[in-house]
């Protein structure tokens, strides 16, 4: 969590209260101020880790709907079936014309959960 703004003694104290929050980050007490470059940077690297753990099989189940991120599969209807060689690839249904399905495996880093 990030903190716009200035920060009096009293709320720095209540932030701390907040469920999940240890505490802010400082240095000999004073709270340290972090450059929206720095924020955009840390934003990305948990992006990642999100699109990650939703390729865990925990997360993404045989017949979820995906999409994947490549032109050549723009607009294409997707099922993942199963992970393969860990989680650096996956196994994929594509919805063709007159309902053909064909199975491919490809890269997991470009499959996506899809969201409705």
């Amino acid at each position: 969590m990030f903190v716009r703004g200035e920060l009096g003694d009293l709320y720095a104290k209540k932030i701390g209260l907040l469920r999940g929050v240890g505490g802010l980050v400082n240095f000999d007490g004073i709270p340290a101020s972090v450059p929206d470059s720095m924020i955009e940077v840390i934003k990305r690297q948990v992006e990642r880790e999100q699109n990650r753990l939703a390729l865990s099989p925990e997360h993404l189940r045989p017949g979820d709907r995906v999409w994947v991120d490549d032109p050549i599969f723009q607009g294409i209807e997707a099922r993942f079936e199963q992970c393969i060689n860990g989680e650096d690839r996956v196994a994929v249904l594509l919805s063709l014309l007159k309902g053909r399905t064909v199975r491919v495996q490809i890269d997991a880093d470009i499959v996506k959960k899809r969201v409705f």
